[in-house]
Protein backbone atom coordinates (compact mmCIF):
# COMPACT_ATOMS: atom_id res chain seq x y z
CA UNK A 1 0.00 0.00 0.00
CA UNK A 2 1.09 3.53 -0.73
CA UNK A 3 -0.07 6.13 1.80
CA UNK A 4 -0.63 9.79 1.09
CA UNK A 5 2.09 11.85 2.78
CA UNK A 6 0.38 14.33 5.14
CA UNK A 7 0.78 17.73 3.44
CA UNK A 8 1.50 19.67 6.62
CA UNK A 9 4.50 17.44 7.33
CA UNK A 10 5.64 17.21 3.72
CA UNK A 11 6.01 21.00 3.70
CA UNK A 12 8.17 20.95 6.81
CA UNK A 13 10.13 17.81 5.90
CA UNK A 14 8.95 15.93 8.98
CA UNK A 15 8.91 12.15 8.78
CA UNK A 16 7.75 9.26 10.91
CA UNK A 17 8.02 5.52 11.24
CA UNK A 18 4.69 3.79 11.73
CA UNK A 19 3.77 0.23 12.55
CA UNK A 20 0.15 -0.81 12.16
CA UNK A 21 -1.21 -4.01 13.68
CA UNK A 22 -4.50 -5.27 12.29
CA UNK A 23 -6.69 -8.26 11.55
CA UNK A 24 -7.76 -9.68 8.18
CA UNK A 25 -11.31 -10.93 7.69
CA UNK A 26 -12.53 -13.83 5.55
CA UNK A 27 -12.84 -11.58 2.49
CA UNK A 28 -9.26 -10.37 2.77
CA UNK A 29 -10.15 -6.94 4.17
CA UNK A 30 -8.08 -5.41 6.95
CA UNK A 31 -9.82 -4.19 10.12
CA UNK A 32 -9.24 -3.43 13.81
CA UNK A 33 -6.27 -1.16 13.13
CA UNK A 34 -3.83 -0.31 15.91
CA UNK A 35 -1.34 2.22 14.52
CA UNK A 36 1.80 3.18 16.41
CA UNK A 37 3.16 6.44 15.05
CA UNK A 38 4.57 9.57 16.61
CA UNK A 39 2.15 11.87 14.80
CA UNK A 40 -1.58 11.31 14.36
CA UNK A 41 -1.57 12.48 10.73
CA UNK A 42 0.82 9.68 9.79
CA UNK A 43 -1.31 7.14 11.68
CA UNK A 44 -4.38 8.28 9.75
CA UNK A 45 -2.53 8.07 6.41
CA UNK A 46 -1.24 4.58 7.23
CA UNK A 47 -4.67 3.25 8.18
CA UNK A 48 -6.27 4.84 5.10
CA UNK A 49 -3.72 3.11 2.86
CA UNK A 50 -4.33 -0.28 4.48
CA UNK A 51 -8.10 0.11 4.17
CA UNK A 52 -7.70 0.10 0.36
CA UNK A 53 -5.76 -3.18 0.28
CA UNK A 54 -7.28 -6.63 -0.17
CA UNK A 55 -5.23 -9.50 1.21
CA UNK A 56 -5.46 -13.16 0.27
CA UNK A 57 -8.43 -14.53 2.26
CA UNK A 58 -6.40 -17.69 2.91
CA UNK A 59 -4.10 -15.53 5.02
CA UNK A 60 -6.95 -14.81 7.43
CA UNK A 61 -7.37 -18.52 8.09
CA UNK A 62 -3.71 -18.75 9.12
CA UNK A 63 -3.84 -15.85 11.59
CA UNK A 64 -5.10 -15.84 15.17
CA UNK A 65 -8.55 -14.42 15.74
CA UNK A 66 -7.75 -13.54 19.35
CA UNK A 67 -5.49 -10.58 18.62
CA UNK A 68 -4.26 -8.49 15.72
CA UNK A 69 -1.33 -10.37 14.29
CA UNK A 70 -0.80 -8.87 10.87
CA UNK A 71 1.70 -6.01 10.92
CA UNK A 72 2.64 -3.50 8.25
CA UNK A 73 5.32 -0.84 8.64
CA UNK A 74 5.39 2.53 6.88
CA UNK A 75 8.37 4.85 6.76
CA UNK A 76 7.69 8.47 5.92
CA UNK A 77 10.70 10.50 4.82
CA UNK A 78 11.34 13.35 2.44
CA UNK A 79 14.26 12.59 0.15
CA UNK A 80 16.63 15.50 -0.23
CA UNK A 81 17.98 16.06 -3.71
Amino acid sequence: PVPVYPAVYAETGRGDLCEVRFRIDGQGEAYDFQPRCTYAAFAEASVAALMKVRFDPALARQLSTDEPCAIYAFEYAIEES
